[in-house]
C-alpha cells in the first residue's frame, strides 16, 4: 500500500511537471509572437524620451540597445554615437558602440571602442567582454594604432639632390618648357605583405594582409617667376594605389596641391638657398574621405663647396582626420605635428659613389587624443652608387624612436621604428627610366598590440621632363 501511494505520487508529480513545461512553452511562444510589437512600443517610448531631453545619454543608450535587438544596426549606431558623445565614460555605451561597429564592418573602430572600455572600466564585466571581443578581432587581424613616417628620411621636408646623370639631357618635345615645368609620372606594381601600412592610414593590421598592388603617381611643378636668384610657382602631386579585391577598402587616392618659393643668395664663397612651401593634402580610401592636412615646410641650404651641402628644415602640419573614434579626447588624431631636422649631403659627381646623405630630426605630434601624442627622434642615411653609366643603386636606412607620453594603457606603446630599402634604376633616353625597388619597415613596441612590420618589392617605370 505505501508503495502504491508513493508510485501514484510520483506519477502525479511527473504529470504536473510536464504540464508546467508545456504551459511555459506556450507562454514563451505567445511572448515571442508579441515581441515585435512590444519592441516597437519600447522604441517609440525611448524616441519620445530623447525628443523631450536630447541630453539624456541613458535614454540614447537604451534606444541603441533596443535597435540592436531588432538587428537595426544603422539605427543603433546613430543612437549609440550620440550616447557616447554625451557620456564618453559610460563603459556600457562604448561597449555597445563597439559591437555595432563590428556588425557594420568597421572592425578597426570596434577594436578602438573595446580598448576604450578596458581603459575606463578595467575591473568591470564590460572590460572582460571587451577583452574577449578585442582578442577575437586581433585574431582576425585588426589592431587599432597609428602609422605614419612623416619625414623619416628627410625627403618630405627638404629637397633631395636629384640623381646626377653622366650625359646631358637629351632633346625632347618639352625641352623648351624645361626651365618652367617639371613633371614626373610613375607607374608600377609591387607585392606588399602588409597593405594596411599606408602612409596616411592610422591603423596597423596584423596577420595575412599581403596583396599585389598597382601604383601610380604624378608630380608637377610650374615656375611662374624665375630671375635666376628667386623663383616661385604652384605644385600638384597625386598618388594612387589599387589593391587586390579583398583589400579594395584600402585603395588610396591622395591629392596634394600647393605652392613654393625659393632663392639663391651668394655670400662670399657660400651659396645660401632658403625655401618655403605650402601643401594642402586630401586623402581618400576606397573613394571615401579619410582626412585633410595643411602643411607648411621651410628649409635653408648652405652650399659650402660643390661637394658639401648642409640643409636645415622645419615643417608644421595640421591634421583633420574624418574618423575620430568614439572618444576624441583619447582616440582623435586631429591636431598639430612638427618636425625639425638637419641633413648633410656629400656629392662627388665624377665618382662611382655619387652621393651620400646623413641626417637627423626631432618631431612631436600634439593630437587631440592622448593615445596618439608622441615625441620622437630619428637618424637616417642614404647613398647613390653608379654601378655602370646610367645604372644607379640607391640604398637608404634609418631608425626612429617615439615616446607616446600620454598613452593611457599598460604596457606603454613607446615604439622603435626600423627602415631599410634599395632602388636599382636604369636610365634610358628622353627622360625614361625603370627601377626595381624594395623596402622593409619594422615597428617594435613595448605593447604587443602595436608591433608590426611590412616588406614590399616591385618594379616601376618613370618618365620625367
Amino acid at each position: 500500500m505505501p508503495f502504491s501511494i508513493a508510485y501514484r505520487g510520483f506519477a502525479f508529480s511527473l504529470a504536473l511537471l510536464v504540464s508546467v513545461l508545456t504551459l511555459s512553452g506556450r507562454c514563451a511562444k505567445g511572448q515571442e509572437a508579441r515581441a515585435p510589437s512590444a519592441m516597437a512600443s519600447i522604441e517609440a517610448q525611448l524616441e519620445e524620451r530623447v525628443r523631450r531631453d536630447p541630453r539624456d545619454s541613458s535614454a540614447w543608450r537604451m534606444l541603441g540597445r533596443t535597435r540592436m535587438q531588432k538587428s537595426d544596426w544603422s539605427g543603433a549606431m546613430v543612437a549609440l554615437r550620440t550616447a557616447v558623445q554625451l557620456d564618453p565614460h559610460s563603459a556600457a555605451a562604448v561597449y555597445d558602440y563597439g559591437v555595432v561597429s563590428r556588425e557594420l564592418g568597421d572592425e578597426g573602430q570596434a577594436a578602438g571602442a573595446m580598448q576604450r572600455v578596458m581603459e575606463i572600466a578595467p575591473d568591470s564585466e564590460y572590460s572582460v567582454e571587451a577583452d574577449a571581443e578585442l582578442q577575437a578581432l586581433t585574431a582576425r587581424g585588426v589592431i587599432p594604432t597609428n602609422y605614419e613616417i612623416r619625414s623619416f628620411d628627410g625627403s618630405n621636408d627638404a629637397p633631395l639632390i636629384r640623381d646626377p646623370r653622366d650625359e646631358e639631357e637629351s632633346e625632347s618635345f618639352f625641352k623648351t618648357l624645361k626651365k618652367d615645368l617639371d613633371l614626373r609620372i610613375d607607374l608600377g606594381s609591387q607585392w606588399n605583405d602588409n597593405v594596411s601600412l599606408s602612409p596616411v592610414s592610422r591603423e596597423i593590421l596584423v596577420g595575412d594582409q599581403s596583396s599585389a598592388q598597382g601604383i601610380a603617381s604624378l608630380s608637377t611643378r610650374y615656375i611662374l617667376f624665375n630671375n635666376d636668384t628667386f623663383r616661385f610657382g604652384p605644385t600638384l602631386d597625386m598618388d594612387f594605389t589599387i589593391n587586390e579585391g579583398s583589400f579594395d577598402r584600402l585603395n588610396l587616392q591622395s591629392y596634394q596641391a600647393g605652392a613654393f618659393a625659393d632663392a639663391a643668395i651668394e655670400v662670399d664663397d657660400i651659396t645660401i638657398k632658403p625655401r618655403v612651401a605650402y601643401t594642402f593634402t586630401h586623402d581618400e580610401f576606397d573613394g571615401t574621405t579619410f582626412g585633410n592636412r595643411h602643411r607648411l615646410a621651410t628649409s635653408i641650404g648652405f652650399v659650402w663647396t660643390p661637394t658639401q651641402i648642409t640643409t636645415a628644415y622645419w615643417s608644421i602640419d595640421q591634421n583633420d582626420i574624418r574618423t575620430n573614434r568614439p572618444n576624441p579626447e583619447i582616440t582623435s588624431q586631429d591636431g598639430v605635428s612638427n618636425s625639425i631636422g638637419l641633413l648633410h649631403d656629400y656629392v662627388r659627381r665624377d665618382s662611382m659613389f655619387r652621393t651620400f646623405r646623413i641626417g637627423a630630426d626631432v618631431s612631436n605630434a600634439d593630437t587631440d587624443g592622448s593615445n596618439f601624442r608622441y615625441r620622437g627622434i630619428s637618424l637616417f642615411a642614404q647613398s647613390v652608387i653608379v654601378v655602370v653609366p646610367k645604372l644607379h643603386l640607391t640604398t637608404r636606412g634609418g631608425v626612429a624612436y617615439r615616446d607616446y607620453y600620454d598613452f593611457t594603457q599598460s604596457p606603454n606603446r613607446d615604439t622603435t621604428i626600423w627602415r631599410t630599402g634599395a632602388e636599382l634604376r636604369k636610365y634610358f633616353e628622353d627622360g625614361l627610366s625603370m627601377a626595381l625597388v624594395s623596402q622593409y619597415d619594422a615597428f617594435d613596441s613595448n605593447n604587443r598590440n602595436f608591433r608590426s612590420d611590412r616588406f614590399l618589392i616591385g618594379g616601376q617605370a618613370t618618365w620625367e621632363y
